[in-house]
């Protein structure tokens, strides 16, 4: 667990409440959590921060997470990503 005090993750995920029990539990193991609810938000912080690991919805209210997985891949992106839902 020593290794993922040194990480990075990105959470994207639009519902607020999920989200601030997720922070609170990944707060125990990472460096940082950027917390974003949408795919333009996430895209830049993934431009601008280093970014170990990405947790991503698959439903957000008016977007689709696997579209932001095909965006990430199609910029030859290889940072691990686990996919979370609700369904």
């Amino acid at each position: 667990m020593k290794i993922l005090e040194k990480c990075n993750v990105l959470l994207l995920e639009d519902d607020k409440e999920v989200a601030s029990a997720f922070i609170e539990t990944l707060e125990l193991y990472f460096k940082t959590i950027y917390f974003r609810t949408n795919i333009k938000d996430a895209l830049e912080t993934i431009r601008t921060k280093k970014i170990d690991v990405i947790m991503s919805d698959i439903h957000l209210e008016k977007e689709n997470g696997l579209d932001f997985i095909t965006t990430l891949k199609s910029d030859e992106n290889n940072t691990p990503i686990v996919i979370l839902s609700g369904f």
